[in-house]
């Protein structure tokens, strides 16, 4: 508040001091508010690049993983499908050698001791091995051999220097191999009509024989010569038929088809009697692969898949058609089930896992596999794994001989450690890797999804995967993974890429019987030819009582008796 001073002078300067006071306030509030505006510019614009930086952060993320899965499925198209890693001391230095790594006196190998030879020298077995596979291999024994004499010529039967004739002193044979083409011959059955002369006894007459098809000229060998072409050769129909043709034979693809058809009908009691057995044992391994089936009932083709399903103990497969790979096949097929089955981490056995309440193997060669995958994006931490890896599969083979009992012992003494080492390192690289990267999903897949702080205080489990991936500890009779029934799909794999695809549904079925006899001959060591041809003879008479004397195994061991 200003006061009149009664001085004019000092009045002046009075005034001119508020005036002064004035100025500088409203000079101080402008320059206020010009802070104020370039603090909230700064805030603004530092927001705007940390949020620019944030968007660089992720696009850098987001092409790493685009070029990691671009190299993957270039590698996995053109590239080896090997799954060997790197060999030599680069792999091996990538971590320190543990103790169990060290030789010791009780896993050097006994010295051997060279066998004589036919010759009289000395060979070891590694050695004569190496000396056979040199060598081409023999013909064998039991071919058919054909003596074909040479004669001498005329001019060189007597002897130059006496003129007398020559006299055969030995002999030198030499062997070549020849092929004959297949032929086809057409047997008539001839059967007599008898009768008394008499003229009141009636005729008699003996009964046909039973046919593998009712009425048709199709004999049992040539069936089996076209299942044997199509599912263990993997020709399609048409190619057959055009052999067939090249052999005087004019026969059509339809007519082909209706004796697959036909004999897949006849087979499936066999087939069901394999089912059977593999469903009764109490340790079974399972896995499914998919086949294109072209007619359905929209009318366009759909993808169907075949499971696989195996016996470890027997050593049996059978093969089940689905045109889905939902949970309705599992839940089928193993509600006949109980015991132990080994599986990849596909969740749509999970169903019956829980309906049946199986114990459940998870397969080690599947993570393995998650971390070969890695090895070009991430070689150094995928290849430490891969170390580990090989560390059990070295026990394994070492322990491939034992007794289940003893086989359990070995792992418990040298495979728990390695697999605790291979638990610390995973999730100590799970802390530092990218989410989202192929090494976080192979580390994902082996020890499952991290559980949150709920679920932890919880005491929940939410993904048991490396209870599963290590289950194969407790128990020798365990296989550490699923690779025999995967290669049971290799069949089914080979012949997709000749033939295509399934006609129809029934095409996938009748293919699932055929290809488990097909598969079932190969791990008995039977002659698919052979083995049905005689089934296929055998079975329009034989009683269902006696339809398990056909399965491959069991027709192995009679035939071998």
């Amino acid at each position: 508040m200003s006061v009149t001073h009664p001085d004019p002078t000092i009045a002046a300067l009075l005034a001119e001091r508020d005036a002064a006071r004035a100025a500088c306030s409203a000079a101080v509030t402008e320059r206020d508010a010009v802070v104020a505006e370039r603090d909230a510019a700064d805030e603004q614009y530092g927001a705007s690049l940390a949020s620019r930086d944030d968007v660089i952060a992720d696009l850098a993320r987001r092409l790493r993983m685009t070029q990691e899965e671009i190299a993957y499925l270039r590698k996995r198209i053109f590239g080896p499908k090997t799954e060997k890693g790197p060999q030599g001391p680069t792999l091996f230095d990538l971590t320190e050698p543990t103790q169990e790594d060290e030789p010791t006196q009780e896993d050097e190998p006994p010295p051997v001791t060279p066998a004589p030879d036919d010759e009289g020298s000395t060979l070891t077995d590694r050695e004569r091995k190496k000396a056979v596979r040199r060598g081409r291999k023999p013909i064998p024994k039991d071919m058919p051999r054909v003596r074909v004499e040479v004669p001498l010529e005329d001019a060189e039967r007597d002897c130059d220097a006496c003129g007398t004739e020559r006299v055969r002193i030995g002999e030198d044979v030499s062997e070549t191999l020849h092929y004959k083409p297949a032929h086809y011959e057409v047997r008539q059955i001839v059967r007599g009509r008898y009768a008394c002369g008499c003229g009141e006894g009636g005729v008699a007459q003996p009964a046909a024989p039973e046919r593998p098809i009712p009425r048709s000229y199709a004999g049992a060998s040539v069936l089996a010569d076209v299942l044997v072409s199509k599912y263990a050769d993997h020709l399609p129909l048409y190619r057959k038929a055009g052999m067939l043709r090249r052999s005087g034979l004019d026969l059509s693809r339809s007519t082909l088809c209706d004796w697959v058809g036909a004999s897949a009908l006849l087979l499936v009691r066999i087939a069901d009697a394999v089912r059977a057995a593999v469903l009764a044992s109490d340790y079974m391994q399972a896995d499914e692969t998919p086949v294109l089936v072209q007619s359905t009932a929209r009318g366009r083709p759909k993808q169907g898949q075949f499971f696989a399903y195996r016996d470890v103990g027997g050593d049996q497969v059978f093969y089940d058609f689905r045109m889905s790979r939902s949970r309705d096949g599992p839940l089928e097929v193993l509600a006949e089930f109980s015991g132990t089955l080994q599986i990849d981490c596909y969740a749509g056995y999970e169903a019956a896992i829980t309906a049946r309440r199986l114990i459940v193997l998870h397969c080690i060669a599947h993570a393995r596999r998650k971390f070969h995958e890695a090895l070009d994006s991430m070689p150094h931490e995928a290849a430490m794994a891969l170390v580990l890896f090989r560390r059990l599969y070295r026990i394994e083979a070492d322990a491939k001989e034992m007794e289940p009992a003893e086989r359990q012992e070995c792992r418990r003494v040298r495979s728990r450690p390695v697999l605790a080492e291979l638990a610390r390192m995973l999730r100590r690289l799970r802390r530092t890797t990218s989410p989202g990267t192929r090494l976080a999903k192979a580390i994902t897949y082996m020890l499952g999804t991290r559980r949150t702080r709920a679920e932890r205080a919880a005491g929940s489990e939410r993904c048991r995967r490396w209870k599963r991936m290590t289950r194969f500890l407790r128990d020798g009779r365990y296989e550490i993974d699923s690779n025999s029934i995967e290669r049971a799909m290799r069949g089914i794999a080979m012949g997709r890429r000749a033939w295509l695809f399934c006609g129809n549904e029934q095409g996938g079925q009748r293919a699932a019987i055929i290809y488990t006899l097909i598969e079932n001959c190969r791990r008995a060591g039977v002659e698919p030819f052979a083995y049905l041809r005689d089934v296929l003879e055998r079975l329009p008479s034989t009683p269902i009582s006696r339809v398990a004397e056909l399965t491959p195994h069991r027709w192995a061991a009679a035939t071998r008796d």
